[in-house]
This record gives structure tokens, sequence and C-alpha cells, in this order.
């Protein structure tokens, strides 16, 4: 069954935003994409939820690409984000009244309880 549009808009022939659902032909998996000159892909969410920018197929939850670097999906190890990138730069900015300023908490769960810490047991 071919794609399914509930909406298509086109610009001057070199932008196109689809809202689509069903079918299984090319783009099917798209719930929302805007695409660029040349079919250069800005935004994809899919189906599943999966977001990519600047990428034509997000390999997680989501998915930031600012140069195209090939990387293998089997070496991604269940990422849920991913800067792809030249140099991937991650930018974190608070103000300076946080308590916290700017910070990454890394924890893994059971139970409900935190049983490791940045690699320590608490």
């Amino acid at each position: 069954m071919p794609r399914k549009h509930a909406l298509q808009l086109q610009g001057d022939g070199s932008s196109v935003i689809t809202f689509g659902y069903g079918g299984s032909g090319t783009g099917s998996q798209d719930a929302f994409m805007i695409q660029g000159q040349g079919d250069s892909t800005k935004l994809r969410l899919l189906n599943d939820g999966s977001l990519g920018l600047a990428t034509p197929d997000p390999q997680a939850r989501l998915h930031v690409q600012t140069k195209e670097l090939s990387i293998n999906a089997s070496a991604l190890e269940n990422d849920e984000i991913i800067v792809e990138g030249q140099d991937a730069v991650l930018g974190l900015h608070s103000k300076a009244q946080g308590s916290w300023a700017s910070a990454i908490a890394m924890k893994e769960f059971s139970g409900g309880l935190v049983v490791d810490y940045l690699g320590h047991r608490p």
C-alpha cells in the first residue's frame, strides 16, 4: 500500500512539510517530516516517537546530526540520545542562582532505588 498523506504542504518546489500515516511505501514510518532543498531532511518524527534533526534515519529517541559519520547501528548500544558531528558538543547552560549549575546525573535504578551513581555504589 502506498504512503498515505493526511496533509502535505509544498512551497516553491524545494521545501516540503508532510503529516502522514500508514501505508508501506517510502516514508510510511513518518508521523511528521520537514524537507528542504534537494529532499534534505530537516526534521523527521517517526511513528515510534524517534526524532531526527538533520538526519533522514534517526537511530535513537533523539538523533541530532551536524555531519554524517556513518555510525554502524550495532555500535550504538541502545543509545537514547545521539549527537553526531565533526565535533559533537552537548551544551548545558544554567543560571548562577541554581543549586546544581549544569550537570549530567548518571544513575541506575532497581526497585525504585538508586543502585549505581557515576560508577559508585551509594
